[in-house]
């Protein structure tokens, strides 16, 4: 597979902006090409270089059956996180980071096996048990954990991390470090470069520029993925953005199933009325009709009735009868 970047894209999408002199790193100086009215200008060079470098280690991973988590938790950044990535269906972070993630994985597991039991509860009906309140409250939270957790609620320990802007994710960075984690990362000119096994430096400020890196990496990740399919002869998953539900979307489907069971009842009842009135009509024209309301040629054929009357069984003993009015008279 063979990874090309152009330049003048590079250039196009604002890619070549940093910061200013206040917010920058001293780490950084060997990928500053310029400046411009106090705003550093990034070796545009370098980047188109280390994007191609990072992309290649990360179909790597893929193609090994690796897993990247991804981390771009900025407001303008997330949704292009959600956009590009999650299609791919690999595990991303796009609104806080989750304390302990990474160093006590096993502990977040147990609380996505909480949300799964609580999604379990709500689509097979058993929510239907408790109150109105607390429904809604089982929901809300609900909601509330899908956000979180959604995106990684299949995901193994990852065996590396792309994130976006390291200085503003830096407990990300940290874990990932303390995990011995690869690490791969869009830097500016104010984050340090050196702690990153494949930087990329880029602006990680402007949605543009954000934008085109993750759309080439998802681009060359979604045809490694496809090859690996066609490979192992699996059929190609489908590429769809994962959605979260809201609240009022969770209380529509329970009103819905509620709707689908009434009428199922009111089926029943019709189809009860139905037999009532057939039996009527029989009565009517003098034909007998069963127990259960139906005609008797309806009926299967069932043995006789048996009679289950106890006979008393005599003894050899003669009971003595008791005197006649007669015999009273004569004496």
């Amino acid at each position: 597979m063979e990874i090309t970047i152009n330049e003048e894209e590079l250039l196009k999408h604002k890619v070549h902006w940093g910061h200013t002199r206040r917010v920058f790193h001293p780490k950084f100086q060997p990928l500053i090409l310029g400046e411009v009215n106090g705003i550093y200008i990034i070796d545009y060079r370098k980047t188109k270089y280390m994007l191609e470098k990072a992309i290649k280690a990360l179909v790597q991973i893929i193609k090994n059956k690796g897993t990247i988590l991804f981390v771009g938790t900025k407001e303008g950044i997330a949704p292009i996180l959600e956009e590009t990535i999650g299609p791919l269906q690999l595990p991303y972070i796009s609104h806080k980071w989750i304390p302990g993630l990474l160093t006590n994985f096993n502990v977040i597991k147990q609380s996505i096996n909480k949300m799964k039991h609580l999604r379990s509860m709500v689509l097979s009906g058993e929510i239907q048990l408790y109150t109105k309140k607390e429904r809604v409250k089982l929901i809300r939270q609900l909601v509330k954990m899908e956000k979180k957790y959604m995106p990684i609620e299949n995901m193994p320990l990852p065996h590396a991390i792309f994130i976006i802007d390291p200085a503003y994710e830096r407990n990300a960075l940290a874990e990932a470090l303390n995990m011995n984690l690869l690490t791969f990362a869009i830097v500016d000119s104010n984050c340090d470069p050196s702690n990153i096994n494949y930087p990329i430096p880029a602006n990680d400020d402007t949605p543009e520029s954000v934008s085109f890196i993750l759309g080439k990496i998802a681009e060359y990740l979604k045809q490694a993925i496809i090859e690996m399919a066609v490979q192992e002869h699996r059929p190609v998953p489908e590429f769809k953005k994962t959605r979260f539900l809201t609240i009022k979307e969770y209380l529509e489907k329970l009103e819905k199933e509620k709707k689908a069971k009434l009428e199922k009842k009111e089926e029943e009842g019709k189809k009860i009325e139905k037999v009532e009135v057939s039996t009527e009509v029989a009565q009517k024209e003098g034909k007998p009709t069963g127990k259960r309301g139906k005609p008797a040629h309806h009926r299967k054929r069932t043995h006789p009735k048996r009679s289950h009357k106890k006979t008393r069984k005599t003894t050899g003993k003669t009971q003595k009868s008791p005197p006649s009015s007669e015999s009273n008279k004569t004496e």
